[in-house]
């Protein structure tokens, strides 16, 4: 079976579900080992989950829906729904308890009535903020340490940095020569890093839209990308089930 999991920044508590259960595996951080405290039932499966920052909110994403609990109880708080989502495709913690999502609306992607929107949601009320319309399928977010700002990119190659409350574009620029297909944040440096269905990782300053470093191996598609939690080294898994890690020159 097909399974996602998170884990909190400090490695304390971490899950794992899968779009085929409706449930999730809790983990707790027991001297240094991820030990299984307990199995918590779902209504549905979960696509893929996301952890707050604090990480006393989980959100757990299946289809069109998206079920937010508070890890300390395992309770449901809200259900996020909009009738003209068709289909979620990421999920971010911004500032202010927003949840941003790279939604396909009206249709399934690709139809001449579908559209492609990112959308901004009240995780405590479930209240729909804000909608913008892309030109162009997107594929993968990532938010900076603060929250205040997140990437997004998709089949146009092109990284789009926005405004986490308002979802203006701050920062745009060509990133590949295929579809990005995964993106990381650094987690204290303003640092991004991009992975294409061209094969290549590529480490970007932000401060500049200046190139550090690519990073080359992966012979499929990578389809997650991470920093380690001391941001000297990156991994991504690829679509093929292999893993890389490498210690970039420009982190260290």
């Amino acid at each position: 079976n097909t399974r996602t999991a998170v884990f909190s920044r400090d490695g304390r508590i971490g899950f794992v579900g899968s779009p085929y259960r409706k449930d999730l595996d809790v983990f707790r951080n027991v001297s240094g080992s991820a030990m299984k405290i307990t199995t918590v039932p779902m209504k549905a499966g979960a696509d893929f989950l996301r952890l707050n920052q604090s990480g006393d909110r989980l959100a757990a994403i299946y289809g069109q829906a998206v079920t937010v609990l508070d890890t300390a109880t395992m309770n449901e708080t809200v259900n996020l729904r909009h009738n003209d989502v068709q289909k979620i495709w990421d999920l971010v913690w911004t500032t202010g308890g927003r949840l941003v999502g790279l939604v396909t609306a009206k249709d399934k992607r690709g139809s001449s009535a579908s559209e492609e929107w990112i959308v901004a949601w009240d995780a405590a009320t479930g209240k729909l903020l804000q909608t913008v319309t892309n030109r162009t399928a997107n594929y993968a977010l990532a938010v900076s340490p603060d929250g205040r700002r997140f990437a997004e990119g998709g089949a146009d190659k092109t990284v789009r940095i926005r405004d986490a409350i308002t979802l203006a574009v701050l920062q745009e620029f060509r990133a590949h020569n295929g579809p990005i297909t995964a993106l990381a944040w650094h987690p204290t440096k303003p640092i991004l890093a991009t992975a294409s269905a061209d094969l290549s990782i590529r480490l970007w300053n932000l401060e500049d839209g200046r190139r550090f470093e690519e990073l080359n191996g992966p012979v499929s598609a990578p389809n997650s990308l991470a920093f380690s939690p001391g941001g000297r080294r990156v991994g991504c898994a690829c679509t093929d089930g292999s893993t890389r890690v490498w210690e970039p020159v420009s982190l260290r």
